[in-house]
């Protein structure tokens, strides 16, 4: 049915606009944050989003990045392949992270934060929203 893959790119649609106005809206550039990115289907569409919509702007140069962490390395090595197969290593990069702790990121560096289904696996739900 691959009803799982529908709603991801609802997800991206959401946060990104229908019209990419998430890149094109300043000469910034735009920070994204995919937590519990398990093999790294969110961070891929938003790296794809990222590629075209930065390419179609002929005034700008807007070096967009995707940063995926989770915690298990397992994910995060198939999640890799992907992303190099998907030729987006210059966007999207993937690191053992955890949701409930992320102290290594500094305050106002995100632009936008995602988590599709990863948030049934969170023990302390509340911690890491």
């Amino acid at each position: 049915l691959n009803l799982d893959m529908g709603w991801r790119h609802r997800l991206v649609a959401e946060v990104v606009g229908s019209n990419g106005e998430l890149f094109t809206k300043s000469n910034e550039d735009v920070k994204l944050l995919d937590l519990a990115t398990g093999t790294a289907d969110v961070a891929i569409l938003l790296g794809k989003a990222a590629a075209k919509y930065s390419s179609s702007s002929a005034t700008t140069t807007i070096n967009s990045a995707v940063l995926g962490l989770d915690p298990s390395q397992n994910m995060l090595n198939v999640g890799k392949t992907k992303v190099q197969e998907s030729d987006l290593t210059n966007i999207v990069a993937l690191e053992l992270g955890d949701a409930r702790k992320l102290n290594a990121l500094q305050d106002n560096t995100i632009d936008a934060a995602t988590m599709s289904f990863g948030i049934r696996n969170v023990p302390e739900k509340e911690q890491a929203l």
